[in-house]
């Protein structure tokens, strides 16, 4: 047995069922391995950048871990962008980064590169293993950490040579509970239950197990009591994200805000929302700064749960960089990393919070005439009147986001997913990710063309494995949340240089042709009517599909 093969079998002991890859040369061995166990599911990705984004988006669903496998520096290079979405998401996220075989590091070949220290600019946790005998260890202590802290990016850097050699004695101690775990791989001499003394032989068979992951820290009582005095007074908030914005956690927060009288508020991007009727209502801070502060104006108080302080997207002339009024008091009761349900649990006792949460009820908005023509608020009511129940919304609508979630606030109940970390191109990786977390639910994905251009190697991934998965395009040709930014800096005026890195045309994208060159169903609408029949259409078709709207 190879280093590679207990590999594998340590992520499968260890219930990592997913592996999102786009491999190269110095995998190769890995890649065997792992075609030695069909059991864990290989979803090839055409762009590293799409198997990072649907780690990120398999995590922020399912709550699991998923590995990513890159080939060497520039796989993570381009990977990284995605990457740093996920880590702002705190997502956990297990990347196998292959590396060449360690006496081959000497020479300075085309693809050598630092790993390690591209690595480190983005992961919590980064190990390069030295032998095949580290193997197995390293893969257990890699998953651990990438489960750990409620999510986290952990890289072990896997060189060729590790994969290929032989493993044998590869886990020194075979822990007690680790026999359970594989009693078909122990040779004939093993006893029938592989009881603790394993002979010497079978370490190297018996995959090792990750540690328990530590408690998740909480606040302190004092703090506790202090975010609960707050929240009883007058212009007080309480500011939300991770798992406070979706199941046990949001109906906590709800009931809290009952009890109090506090708003609910969340970061303009978030990493998961519960929206549509049945959900406890959060207001998102919007994007625009100015628009930002104003939302915030009249508070006193800002409880910070499962998130950070609240921060504008950019720094502007002669702006602040937070949104919050002068002298409005901060409290920073749980980061992300800490227990954010047990934290609202305490929280919820020391409020006095029993009474059930406020719930969002349907209010669709009125449908638009049939012949009008695609805007943002026209394309928000289609949605939300065909949106199914359950489903789950990617937002990489960018400039046209805002009047699509207000539109969409009363329709069926359903999840929404958001650009976290702001790099542009997360959204159809989001998608597949998503999809394969969650096939028995439909998943729609709000791209702009500009941004659906990063990534467009998603849709072919989204056929080979069949994901119920409709991406509606705002084709309005063009990075027009640029010009909205070259305003907000203080340009006034635009010419022609300018104009030509804003556009998306000359020649423009036609989305219907790209869709069906990556073996998704596509087609091109241009009025309200046009969209309300493509939609019934796609939702009810197996499979992934694509309507590119064309906006005036």
């Amino acid at each position: 047995m190879n280093g590679a093969e207990t590999l594998v079998k340590t992520l499968l002991a260890n219930d990592l069922q997913v592996c999102f890859a786009n491999p190269g040369t110095s995998e190769m061995h890995f890649v065997a391995a792992l075609d030695q166990h069909p059991d864990l599911r290989c979803i090839l990705c055409l762009f590293e950048g799409g198997a990072t984004g649907a780690a990120d988006g398999y995590f922020r669903m399912s709550g699991q871990v998923a590995a990513t496998l890159l080939h060497l520096a520039p796989g993570f290079g381009n990977g990284f962008a995605n990457l740093h979405n996920a880590r702002k998401a705190h997502s956990g996220v297990l990347t196998i980064l292959g590396e060449h075989a360690t006496w081959h590091l000497a020479h300075e070949s085309p693809l050598r590169g630092d790993t390690t220290g591209i690595s480190r600019i983005l992961s919590h946790w980064v190990r390069t293993s030295t032998s095949a005998a580290d193997l197995s260890r390293d893969g257990a202590a890699a998953l651990a950490a990438a489960r750990a802290g409620n999510g986290q990016i952990a890289t072990l850097i896997l060189p060729a040579n590790t994969a290929w050699e032989a493993a044998a004695g590869g886990a020194a101690q075979c822990p007690a509970q680790c026999p359970a775990q594989c009693p078909a791989q122990c040779p004939a001499q093993c006893p029938a239950q592989c009881p603790a003394q394993c002979p010497a032989q079978c370490p190297a068979l018996c995959p090792a197990l990750c540690p328990p992951l530590a408690a998740l820290a909480l606040p302190s009582a004092n703090a506790i009591a202090a975010a609960a005095q707050a929240l009883c007074q007058p212009g007080a908030a309480l500011l939300l994200d991770g798992a406070a914005t979706w199941g046990a956690g949001a109906q906590l927060a709800g009931r809290i805000a009952a009890a109090t009288g506090c708003r609910l508020l969340t970061p303009c991007f978030v990493g998961r929302l519960e929206r549509g009727a049945g959900a406890v209502p959060m207001a998102r801070i919007p994007y625009n700064p100015d628009l930002a502060a104003a939302a915030l104006a009249d508070l006193t108080a800002i409880v910070i749960c499962g998130t950070g302080r609240p921060t504008n997207f950019f720094g502007y002339p002669g702006k602040a960089s937070t949104p919050e009024p002068p002298g409005c008091a901060l409290l920073d009761l749980c980061p992300p990393e800490m227990d954010v349900v047990a934290t609202l649990t305490l929280l919820a006792k020391a409020t006095g919070a029993t009474g059930p949460a406020p719930v969002q009820t349907a209010g669709l908005p009125s449908p638009p005439p049939p012949a009008a023509l695609l805007s943002a608020e026209t394309i928000g009511a289609v949605l939300a009147a065909r949106l199914p129940f359950g489903a789950v919304v990617i937002d990489e609508a960018i400039t046209n986001a805002a009047p699509v979630a207000l539109a969409t606030t009363g329709a069926a109940a359903h999840d929404w997913l958001c650009l976290m970390g702001g790099a542009i191109g997360s959204g159809l990786p989001l998608a597949l990710g998503v999809a394969v977390a969650c096939p028995d639910r439909p998943v729609v994905a709000l791209m702009g063309d500009g941004s659906a251009m990063y990534t467009l190697q998603a849709l072919w991934t989204m056929a080979r494995e069949r994901l119920n998965v409709v991406t509606l395009i705002f084709a309005n040709r063009g990075y027009q949340i640029l010009r909205g930014e070259l305003e907000n800096v203080g340009v006034t005026s635009v010419g022609r240089n300018a104009a030509r890195m804003f556009d998306v045309e000359d020649p423009s994208l036609d989305w219907v042709a790209l869709a069906q060159g990556h073996g998704v169903a596509g087609e091109r609408v241009t009025t309200a009517a046009g969209l309300d029949a493509a939609l019934t259409r796609a939702f009810a078709a197996p499979g992934p599909g694509l309507i590119e709207m064309v906006m005036p």
